[in-house]
């Protein structure tokens, strides 16, 4: 499954141009998780229902790194728990730290 992943810092930001380029790029509406929260820590409720809902070959899409969170450390544990569920991070604005369609070489090196 391909799922999408938007999040602005807050209720009175608008996530109308993430929606647009996850759809854009293949994401159903009915699959994409929206935080409108701080990033700074990954308690954030949308975050935890699709963490909970993935299975080995998922994608997660994701506009930009800084939409996933802005705690670097976490932002690694995170890429950890979804490289060992099996599943795939795809980042449209820097395609060099996704995981989607790369080898387990390049994955580490990430």
């Amino acid at each position: 499954m391909i799922y999408g992943y938007v999040r602005v810092s807050s209720k009175t930001q608008n996530e109308e141009r993430q929606i647009a380029a996850l759809k854009n790029k293949g994401v159903a509406i009915e699959n994409i998780f929206i935080d409108k929260e701080s990033g700074k820590d990954f308690s954030r409720s949308a975050w935890q229902k699709l963490m909970a809902k993935l299975v080995i070959g998922d994608t997660i899409v994701i506009k930009e790194l800084d939409r996933m969170g802005r705690n670097n450390n976490e932002i690694k544990e995170n890429f950890e728990l979804i490289k060992n569920k099996g599943c795939y991070l795809e980042f449209l604005e820097n395609p060099l730290l996704s995981t989607k369609g790369k080898s387990k070489v390049e994955i580490e090196l990430i």
